[in-house]
């Protein structure tokens, strides 16, 4: 019963555009939480260098769509 779901949801298209943008969520997240981490780290440097790193961080989230596009797909098998 659970295979013929599955099936029936990979014909699903907007359920790919979806998953695209679950994605890209989540490495936007991590971009981000990152930059927090690394401006966090340099509260005592200079106001530039901490906005040169969130500068980065938001050129990095930006460009991110095109970089998962054009990338190869790369799945791995989760065991339970």
């Amino acid at each position: 019963m659970l295979a013929g779901f599955e099936e029936w949801l990979a014909d699903v298209p907007w359920l790919r555009v979806l998953a695209f943008f679950i994605d890209l969520a989540i490495k936007s997240s991590i971009i981000c939480a990152v930059a927090a981490i690394a401006a966090t780290l340099l509260r005592r440097s200079s106001a530039s260098l901490r906005g040169t790193v969130w500068l980065c961080a938001l050129i990095g989230v930006l460009i991110l769509p095109a970089i998962t596009a054009v990338s190869p797909v790369w799945n791995v098998p989760i065991r339970s």
